[in-house]
């Protein structure tokens, strides 16, 4: 049923599936002093900001918060899935920890390809090690003053007691019905009563003593004892290629992030196997073409510049990001100064290339479908200490592959390999895949000024780009998440659309049209344009934080 106001207007979004979401403004910006945590759940936010209140840091916030995701978002992510994570202590030097997992070692990328033709995108060939809780582990050694146990407490809560479904959760649980209906443990954890009610109760038991067990455990149990034997069982089940082996001997990576200086700021990013690189090339390649540092997204000019700047960074992007122990560094030319003046001259100011090839490698097939569920959340405290993390199964439930007794999917982060022979990310045995994942940080006179990060798959640069630049020009973080973006699908084979939000300025959507860009007008506020994060960490000491309306995005301040 169509609810109704009382001056007869219909807000049809009541009842729309996926992605109800209220016609409104955005909102307002949360201004705190001694600590902050956004997420796109709020239970999630408000595990990170206790953390905080009870004297621990930021690394402490962020374990909280991301326990807590994956009991109130398990489509985005869960103990299943991959992290990586950019970390910048007070005082000290910025850090990518890369929480990503390999193929098992005795993949045959043969029968890997010879499954994919059978089984699509979520077949169990897809399932790397999951390096979530892993990487939890190794933050917490590093950083962290509180236990796992303590960090971990408020989601076993939450699995064990239940929390209320929201509009946005029936919404993703509705999209992935099919999904969870094609195994007996989905349908049992997430539809046993049909697609839970807006502000039901969901418990999800089994996830409770999951995560009571890697607690006790101290992750543990996920790598080398009942829940790595049931990842193990599961996957010689479904036809996988992960053994005891490649669990016990899985280990969190620590690499020094990418970092350019553009218009006063630091920008950083994770280095492959993220494609963080993909928005520190775009941003480089607008800024020639401008001949300015950022873009004015309400000149259509402006933003015609981005859109082609970030086509060519992510054909680049698919030649020559991977494993960075099975690449030879090829990714390093893509900020070259030669490079990128040779790239930015050719962008045509007055129309759109009908395609971009890789400027360098040599351009492959790989995974460019728009699918990904992913969940960020960022986090500042008073020492001046910031993280920014971002987690994901990939697909929404990932590979639909079901731990049993455990209450988690599997991911399907695979899907990112190319099965082409001989490409720079090719499938096979103990690779990490290129991801998806780019936590993001901005540093101003060598202080954390901005620390960021947003869901979307092959939007992420897209959407992190289009912040970065509402900033700079004045705009307040809730301002800058609120406002309209712009997607440009990277195409995977079909045709490229630039997708719009109808909120975006008549005159740009009119200028674009005319330079050639293939247009798609969507509505008000966008699934598919990501959910962002963001936290600015003023000069006065203020910080200031914007959530996504896209989403449940909450901003819990202290």
């Amino acid at each position: 049923m169509t609810g109704t106001s009382r001056n007869g207007v219909e807000w049809p979004w009541l009842n729309l599936v996926p992605g109800s979401t209220a016609s409104h403004l955005g909102g307002r910006a949360v201004v705190g002093g001694r600590g902050m945590v956004v997420a796109p759940q709020p239970l999630a936010a408000e595990a990170g900001a206790a953390v905080l209140r009870a004297g621990g840091n930021a690394v402490d916030a962020a374990i909280a918060a991301s326990a807590m995701l994956m009991v109130t978002a398990p489509m985005n992510c869960g103990p299943g899935g991959d992290a990586i994570w950019l970390v910048r202590p007070a005082g000290g030097s910025p850090i990518v920890v890369n929480g990503t997992g390999r193929t098992g070692r005795g993949l045959d990328p043969d029968h890997a390809r010879s499954t994919a033709a059978r089984d699509g995108d979520r077949g169990a060939w897809t399932v790397t090690v999951p390096g979530a809780v892993a990487s939890w582990v190794a933050a917490l050694d590093r950083f962290g003053s509180m236990s796992l146990a303590e960090l971990l407490q408020p989601a076993v809560e939450a699995a064990e007691n239940g929390f209320f479904v929201s509009r946005w959760l029936r919404a993703a649980l509705c999209a992935a019905e099919r999904v969870l209906r094609s195994s007996p443990e989905g349908t049992a954890w997430f539809l046993a009563d049909g697609v839970p009610a807006v502000h039901s109760r969901l418990r999800q038991p089994e996830l409770a003593r999951c995560l009571r067990l890697l607690a006790s455990s101290g992750g543990e149990s996920l790598y080398r004892g009942e829940i790595a034997a049931a990842i193990v069982d599961t996957l010689e089940a479904t036809g996988g290629f992960i053994d005891e082996d490649d669990l016990a001997t899985h280990e969190t990576r620590w690499d020094e992030p990418l970092a350019i200086d553009i218009g006063g700021l630091e920008l950083l990013q994770a280095p492959p196997n993220s494609q963080g690189v993909v928005l520190l090339e775009a941003l480089r390649l607008t800024s020639l073409v401008l001949e300015k540092p950022f873009p004015d997204l309400e000149r259509v000019e402006d933003v015609h510049a981005l859109v082609e700047s970030l086509r060519a960074s992510l054909a680049d992007r698919d030649a020559v990001v991977a494993d960075p122990e099975q690449a030879d560094g090829l990714f390093a030319a893509l900020l070259d100064d030669s490079y990128l003046s040779a790239r930015a001259a050719a962008i045509d100011p007055a129309t759109a290339a009908p395609r971009w090839d890789a400027g360098i490698g040599r351009a492959v097939a790989g995974a460019a479908a728009r699918d990904g569920d992913t969940a960020n959340l960022v986090v500042a405290d008073e020492s001046g200490t910031a993280v920014s993390l971002t987690q994901s199964l990939f697909y929404d439930f990932g590979s639909g592959i079901p731990v049993r007794d455990w209450g988690f999917m599997l991911h399907n982060r695979g899907a990112c390999f190319s099965l082409a022979p001989g490409a720079r990310n090719e499938i096979g045995p103990g690779r990490r895949p290129l991801h998806t994942l780019m936590p993001g940080m901005a540093l101003a006179d060598n202080r954390v000024r901005y620390v960021f990060g947003c869901m979307g798959g092959h939007g992420q640069a897209q959407i992190q780009s289009q912040l970065l630049s509402r900033l700079v020009a004045g705009s307040d973080p809730q301002e800058a998440v609120a406002a309209p973006r712009f997607f440009a699908d990277p195409g995977g084979g079909v045709e490229p659309v630039l997708y719009l939000e109808a909120r975006v300025a008549a005159t740009v959507k009119e200028g674009l049209r005319h330079r050639a860009h293939p247009l798609e007008l969507l509505g008000d506020w966008e699934e598919i344009m990501g959910h962002a994060q963001l936290i600015e960490l003023d000069p006065s000491g203020a910080l200031v934080g914007g959530c996504d309306p896209r989403t449940d995005g909450h901003v819990a301040a202290w």
